[in-house]
């Protein structure tokens, strides 16, 4: 069995990012159309950086933003993080093998961590 620190139902992050009063949210949602109205406006603006801004915070808003694609690099060529984590465990397993049987006995779990079940 599993144990963790919370109790069903009990939060991990009790205080948690505040949540917006519903008056501000009232107000908000009353002025979105002015905002929209600025943001349109401030497409027609001379300077570049303002109409890319507005159409970025319009885009983002309307679509959402765009995924972010990540890359790692490991040794200055890109490898597929799932191949170098199965090498990883690969070598892991033929040192272990080449030490015998009395290396492989598993490290004592600290009581007080709870990230899997104990073995």
């Amino acid at each position: 069995m599993i144990t963790t620190r919370f109790k069903p139902g009990q939060s991990g992050n009790p205080g948690g990012r505040p949540k917006v009063p519903e008056d501000i949210k009232g107000r908000i949602r009353t002025l979105s159309p002015k905002a929209v109205d600025a943001l349109e406006k401030a497409l027609e603006s001379s300077d570049d950086r303002v109409r890319i801004a507005a159409a970025t915070a319009l885009l983002d808003r309307g679509f959402g933003r765009p995924a972010q694609q990540l890359e790692h690099r490991i040794d200055s060529e890109k490898i597929d993080a799932a191949q170098a984590h199965l090498d990883a465990l690969i070598a892991v397993a033929k040192k272990r093998r080449e030490e015998g049987p009395a290396d492989l006995e598993r490290p004592s779990r600290d009581p007080d961590r709870h990230d899997g079940p104990a073995t």
